[in-house]
């Protein structure tokens, strides 16, 4: 039986980062934010910094409520208005 040699998948790259002449009151916060997730402040920094980097820039947040409006069929007379549906869903409830 012939036997391959694979190589170790790669580790995925990463940057470190500085960031000087933060506030005070930044980092203080921070240090807070990071105790309450029980997380190290460079954890904490890490996750805030990956989340915003994932949210939709405005241009893209655009592009996707145009995308989303062409989906949508437009008002038309005749059809229920956004209060009566939200009427109907109330008296749904009762």
């Amino acid at each position: 039986m012939p036997v391959t040699a694979t190589r170790p998948a790669a580790k995925p790259r990463s940057a470190a980062l500085t960031v000087r002449r933060l506030p005070k009151a930044v980092v203080k916060r921070l240090k807070a934010r990071a105790a309450s997730s029980h997380r190290s402040l460079e954890a904490e920094v890490r996750e805030i910094l990956i989340a915003e980097s994932q949210r939709l820039t405005t241009v893209e947040w655009l592009a996707e409520a145009e995308r989303l409006r062409t989906e949508i069929a437009p008002w038309k007379p005749g059809m229920p208005t956004a209060a009566e549906l939200v009427r109907q869903g109330r008296d749904e409830e009762r």
